[in-house]
């Protein structure tokens, strides 16, 4: 067994999609050409053989030391393979970065179980996830009172549901609702997203849809679609679409479109109580993934990073 680190520039990125694009665990957000863009070209890899299991290291420079980050709109990193990864394999990956940096605030993802032999602080994060291969009436028998009940009032309102045509509409209305929640996100990595979305909509993996009046957008929701799932990536809502239950009305718009397909509704979170209630509201499934960090800096630096 050979856990070898390997630098940006010497990473075979057929091989490391390749992995990704057959792994039990695998995700869109550490495609080659996403990783490409939401860090610059700024990350290296874990490999461990012959490309069997891998891991980004998505890291950036502070006062001269080198550190790992978790990147805007990429929710879960971590190890990645074709076959079952157990305790063991996670803590070479885990001692690996240990030795090499001296501090990490990363997320694993959901195949990534909790350590025990480490050193590290670890934390549990919620992610709701709900299948859409059943029915849509049958998913909709599954929704709760309030969900149900909101649906019904929205629709008093005439809301329309539809078809956007440009991600940056939509990101540019993420960006202005919630920017001032998320000071850590820069507009580099909002210019990011959009250079991805663009990227996955020329390849027909990008679905947006609005919930309106008269063009005017009230909620809206941008997921990126692989084989496997729809990831909720942008979500908005404007205060009065809050007043006319227009993400009542859109989720349920959407669940039921994508009904009765091979495919999983990836809300992205979360552990904010207002967002977690509305999500678990459709009844999903809560399948967590852990947070990593640890601070090995000298003590005079500390405290850069706490």
């Amino acid at each position: 067994m050979e856990l070898v680190y390997v630098k940006y520039a010497d990473v075979n990125k057929e091989k490391w999609d390749e992995c990704i694009l057959n792994a039990l665990n695998s995700l869109i957000y550490v495609h080659s050409f996403y990783l490409d863009n939401c860090t610059n070209n700024n990350w290296d890899a874990l490999v461990l053989n012959d490309y069997e299991a891998i891991m980004p290291i998505t890291f950036r420079k502070k006062y001269g030391i080198n550190y790992l980050y978790q990147p805007a709109f990429f929710q879960q990193g971590g190890i990645f393979s074709k076959k079952k990864i157990d305790e063991d394999i996670i803590n070479i990956f885990l001692t690996e970065i240990l030795k090499r940096f001296q501090f990490a605030e990363i997320n694993l993802n959901y195949l990534n179980h909790l350590v025990s032999k480490i050193n590290i602080k670890v934390s549990e994060r919620n992610n709701f996830i709900l299948p859409l291969n059943n029915s849509y009436a049958h998913t909709a028998s599954r929704f709760k009172k309030e969900f149900i009940k909101n649906v019904a009032k929205s629709k008093k309102y005439l809301l329309e549901y539809e078809d956007a045509k440009s991600p940056d509409v939509l990101i540019n209305q993420f960006k202005k609702l919630y920017s001032p929640r998320f000071l850590h996100v820069t507009d580099k990595d909002y210019n990011a997203l959009k250079i991805n979305s663009n990227l996955l909509q020329k390849h027909n993996n990008l679905i947006l849809r609005t919930a309106g009046i008269k063009g005017e957008i009230f909620a809206a929701i941008m997921l990126l679609k692989d084989n496997k799932r729809l990831y909720n990536i942008g979500g908005s809502i404007t205060e009065q679409g809050r007043k006319l239950r227009a993400n009542h009305f859109l989720y349920n718009r959407v669940i039921e479109e994508f009904s009765e397909q091979d495919l999983i509704l990836d809300f992205e979170g979360s552990d904010i109580k207002g967002i977690a209630d509305f999500y678990q509201s459709m009844n999903p499934l809560n399948q967590k993934y852990i947070s990593i960090k640890f601070n090995n800096l000298p003590k005079l630096i500390r405290l850069f990073k706490k």
